[in-house]
């Protein structure tokens, strides 16, 4: 099931310190000082290494990333041309997704295109794949009321993005459940779209959404996405994922990123597309 990033699944990274090897003693009592000074230089040696892994580590967060203010990201050619078409041949309707034998309420909304393009089939089949993985499947045990809301973001005859709400309650669950999960589909390819399909996923980025984010949520929201401690490999390796969640809208591109807490939430940094 896709989790959320942003925005964003959020990680914990569990950092550890590298230590150095144990000394042996000699003991042969004339070697005592020799022994004395050899565990001397291997606890600086321990210590520098500690100071060393210490840094690495600090360094590799997303939290000490340098921060970059420019709100502009650059689509890869082909996405370009397909975020600049505005034609549409098709209509979009409304369904019901209907489960059998579900016990909990279930409200889930989702779209389906219609039109002759050839590809159509195949974006509907993607949408109810997606939409249907990520209701929460009860047990005998579990009843679980589940409502699912979209927006589609874009639609043309070149490139569709949605954006689903997805809300999830057990009554043996602490809290409800609330996730947002995404589709970017190419329909001259007839392909998902990843995230990194659409524009150079990589540090630059990363310190773009550093810099979007601060701009533009509130000081609280920004400072608990830091102290997520997203590390910045293990990011940059879900950004390219297919849980990356990000949709298009109005020449903006929207990326998600996760908090975690009582309630997992993902806010989305918008980016001017040039």
């Amino acid at each position: 099931m896709k989790k959320i990033f942003v925005l964003l699944t959020a990680l914990v990274i569990s950092l550890s310190l590298i230590g150095c090897d144990k000394n042996s003693t000699q003991n042969n009592t004339n070697s005592k000082s020799q022994t004395i000074k050899t565990n001397s230089n291997s606890m600086n040696d321990k210590s520098s290494t500690k100071d060393a892994n210490n840094n690495t580590e600090e360094n590799n967060d997303f939290k000490s990333l340098d921060t970059d203010n420019n709100n502009t990201i650059q689509f890869k050619k082909d996405i370009y041309k397909l975020a600049s078409d505005k034609s549409r041949s098709y209509t979009i309707v409304e369904k019901n997704l209907a489960l059998k034998d579900y016990k909990g309420e279930l409200n889930v909304k989702y779209p389906v295109f219609e039109g002759k393009n050839a590809n159509i089939k195949q974006l509907n089949d993607a949408i109810f794949k997606i939409v249907n993985s990520n209701v929460l499947k009860e047990d005998e045990d579990t009843t679980i009321d589940t409502s699912i809301n979209y927006t589609v973001q874009n639609a043309s005859d070149s490139y569709v993005s949605i954006l689903f709400t997805c809300f999830s309650n057990s009554a043996t669950a602490a809290h409800p459940l609330k996730i947002w999960f995404t589709i970017n589909y190419d329909l001259k390819e007839n392909r998902i779209l990843l995230l990194n399909d659409v524009t150079e996923v990589n540090k630059g980025l990363l310190q773009k959404s550093k810099g979007a984010m601060k701009n533009q949520l509130d000081k609280g929201t920004y400072e608990a996405i830091l102290s997520t401690n997203y590390n910045i490999e293990e990011l940059l390796h879900l950004l390219k994922s297919d849980s990356a969640e990000f949709y298009y809208k109005n020449d903006n591109l929207y990326i998600g990123f996760a908090v975690i807490g009582a309630g997992d939430y993902t806010y989305f940094a918008s980016f001017k597309y040039m």
